[in-house]
């Protein structure tokens, strides 16, 4: 059984109450923060020296971490970063086949307008895929009310001036 004495603490120096002899930190935080720093210098040492070789960089979050023979293809450091990884790639994999989905009217395949008030093609074009629609209605509300924006602009100048 181990009597209870003091010591002091190896990250901040301040003295404490040991509940083990193995017991060198104050706290859970400087025990966190020296742990923060030894990381930091054993990956320092480590890619500084000539013996890197076990060693590989997690391409998920950037630390080092220790290959063992069972683990020596092994591109992330824990499950958590594999986990993750794929989430990541699967997300922008969805993504990028929902934006291929969108589809943009050709010009050979619009009706002829009956009235386009005045806006080209190019700019009906334009608000597709600005905006990701394939409406025409709704691209010439969108083009309307852009239309009504800068002339309320232009009427503010005059009155300002």
């Amino acid at each position: 059984m181990y009597i209870t004495g003091k010591g002091i603490c190896e990250w901040c120096g301040m003295e404490f109450v040991k509940n083990s002899p193995t017991h060198i930190y104050c706290s859970r935080e400087c025990f966190q923060n020296a742990k923060k720093e030894t990381d930091k210098f054993v990956e320092d040492v480590i890619f500084q020296s000539s013996d890197s070789k076990g060693w590989k960089e997690c391409e998920f979050c950037g630390r080092y971490f220790k290959l063992d023979h069972c683990r020596s293809k092994a591109i992330y450091c824990s499950d958590e970063c594999r986990e993750a990884a794929r989430r990541k790639h699967d997300y922008a994999r969805k993504y990028e086949r929902r934006m291929k989905g969108i589809k943009l009217p050709k010009p050979k395949d619009e009706p002829p307008p009956k009235k386009t008030d005045g806006f080209t093609w190019d700019d009906i074009r334009g608000v597709f895929k600005e905006y990701g629609i394939s409406s025409y209605h709704k691209a010439l509300e969108i083009l309307e009310q852009r239309r009504k924006e800068v002339n309320e602009n232009d009427l503010q100048r005059e009155i300002n001036a």
